[in-house]
């Protein structure tokens, strides 16, 4: 598991913990409400049962009140009882709504608590969400400077080698065929790409096999000194064996996995054919 893998697994059981903390809180909320509702049944249906009461008490003394004064079958009466039964379905019909209002009460609150959680679940896993992406910018971020400080390190240290190479080594022949230095002077400049990108160069003195570090003698004047006419275009293989020049005998040959010219040297029956091994830095002969 990378870095980033293990930030998005740190979200996710974050977001796993805080939504079951606000469920568990939910559900803690939810069952008190339940609660509170259990109790508003027993506490109306009391009210109910003394509003009851009450009334009846109140039609026995008023009807032994009657009875002392011998109105007992009078219009009073009758008046009296419609009275007494208004006011029960009066007082029963206030119970009714009272507890009608706490129960959607109770209701009313059971749909805050949902809404609450949802909005401070989504609030809190926002702030997960933005505190991982903030991370992972900041870790890829990182991983892109260092990327930049090795390169910068890489061609730093190849500036300040330039001049202390001996000779190029550990790069692909098939590139070696290739490589072209740029002349300066007395120099022969080489640009060598590294595997980060950066470019390593290195210096040598004209006539300079890079990949040798060493001057073939067939370059060589009669004062041991480099002469340009005794090189090919690239300025340290020598177009000649010990003098003589060399010609192209229209022969190929496979040489460290690359096709090399074959050269003839003399003509006729006294003709030897050569080819140039670079990483040896001198012609071998060819036996077909």
């Amino acid at each position: 598991m990378n870095y980033e893998q293990e930030l998005q697994a740190l979200r996710d059981a974050q977001i796993k913990t805080t939504t079951e903390e606000l469920q568990k809180q939910k559900e803690i909320g939810m069952t008190t409400l339940s609660q509170q509702e259990a109790q508003l049944k027993p506490k109306y249906a009391l009210q109910r049962q003394q509003a009851s009461t009450g009334s009846q008490m109140g039609a026995k003394n008023f009807a032994e009140f009657l009875a002392n004064r011998g109105l007992t079958s009078s219009g009073t009466a009758g008046e009296g009882e419609i009275a007494r039964t208004n006011q029960l379905n009066q007082n029963l019909g206030t119970i009714q709504t009272a507890e009608n209002e706490a129960m959607q009460g109770i209701q009313n609150q059971r749909t805050n608590l949902e809404m609450q959680t949802g909005a401070e679940l989504s609030k809190q896993q926002g702030a997960i969400n933005l505190d991982y992406m903030k991370n992972v910018f900041n870790y890829k971020q990182a991983q892109e400077e260092a990327k930049q400080k090795a390169i910068a390190d890489a061609r730093k240290t190849a500036q300040n080698n330039v001049g202390k190479i001996t000779k190029i080594s550990n790069i692909p022949l098939s590139y070696q065929t290739g490589l072209q230095g740029v002349k300066s002077g007395s120099k022969v400049v080489y640009n060598i790409p590294n595997q980060d990108g950066s470019i390593t160069q290195a210096s040598f003195n004209v006539g300079t096999n890079p990949f040798t570090g060493t001057v073939n003698k067939n370059l060589l004047d009669t004062e041991k000194k480099y002469d340009p006419k005794n090189a090919f275009s690239n300025g340290y293989q020598p177009n000649n064996i010990k003098g003589t020049k060399l010609v192209d005998s229209e022969v190929i040959k496979n040489v460290n996995g690359q096709d090399q010219k074959v050269w003839a040297k003399g003509t006729g029956n006294n003709a030897t054919l050569w080819y140039w091994d670079g990483t040896k830095n001198d012609y071998q002969p060819y036996t077909g």
